[in-house]
């Protein structure tokens, strides 16, 4: 964005040298956001009419100030230079979901983007949350399965494809997955264990409607285990009443009374801090 900007100033050959090294210079990281960068990289575009650089770098401030409008038109001009802009492709991609609404346009230009540069796994992320945003679990377990084998997979992706493969059902392939996997997460961010907790959950209720109150009994008691290569320990005011609640019913099917109200009785000491908690902590207290 410098060099861009140096061009302006200088004049003649001078001003051709700083707008070659300015095009030489990689794009991955250039987001440009002061407002006064907007007519140097119009200037820019008018100078170099067959360069995709000044063209992207121009969507990325106005898509930053909130000129979709421009963005968009600046991205589109840049990838009809250069397909391969990968970070034009996810930019049309994210504005189209986003703020257009527009997701059969978004998810095309996910594709391009995947298709431009494979081994970047937010693309497939970002894909994978637009397809489950649309209903389409199977579709966004598909995409996710499709990451490069011979890459280390992100930790977001990671829960994305735990979320995605819960949404089919396909209990067992979360725990699987999850178990041979180490996380790293922001610190306080319990999404992955929610997951893990949900696939046991599910997987116990499936036993416990086959009449295998035993089985169904194991399952949710791993829900209520942290496990160390979750990266999750229990927090202070850990919501498990989903996952007590229907400990509390294997248990009762089992004829285990005494334990069954010791789980009630701790389920209804949840903390009530979602709609989900505070539902299933009514049945829990209505139960005892």
């Amino acid at each position: 964005m410098l060099l861009f900007h140096a061009a302006e100033w200088a004049d003649g050959e001078r001003a051709a040298s700083y707008r070659d090294a300015a095009l030489g210079a990689p794009l991955d990281y250039a987001f440009p956001s002061r407002p006064e960068s907007l007519g140097v990289l119009r200037a820019a575009a008018e100078r170099l009419p067959a360069s995709a650089s000044p063209r992207l770098l121009l969507g990325h401030l106005l898509g930053g100030l909130g000129r979709y409008e421009e963005a968009t038109a600046a991205w589109e001009a840049a990838t009809a230079l250069d397909p391969g802009l990968s970070t034009a492709h996810r930019a049309l991609g994210m504005v189209h979901w986003m703020v257009g609404g527009r997701t059969a346009e978004a998810e095309s230009r996910l594709r391009q983007a995947i298709a431009a540069r494979p081994e970047d796994q937010t693309l497939y992320r970002d894909l994978a949350r637009l397809l489950l945003d649309e209903g389409r679990p199977a579709d966004a377990v598909e995409a996710l399965r499709t990451v490069p084998a011979g890459l280390r997979r992100r930790h977001d992706v990671t829960i994305e494809l735990a979320r995605a493969l819960n949404a089919t059902g396909r209990f067992d392939e979360t725990i699987a997955m999850l178990g041979a996997t180490r996380i790293n997460f922001r610190e306080g961010d319990a999404t992955v264990w929610q997951l893990f907790s949900r696939a046991e959950v599910e997987l116990g209720r499936k036993a416990l409607d086959a009449g295998d109150a035993a089985t169904a009994l194991t399952h949710f008691d791993r829900a209520l285990t942290y496990p160390e290569n979750l990266g999750v320990g229990r927090p202070h005011r850990a919501q498990e009443a989903r996952a007590l609640w229907f400990r509390a019913e294997a248990l009762t099917a089992l004829d285990r009374f005494d334990e069954a109200a010791v789980t009630l009785t701790r389920c209804a000491g949840n903390p009530p801090l979602s709609d989900e908690q505070e539902h299933f902590i009514a049945r829990c207290e209505a139960a005892r």
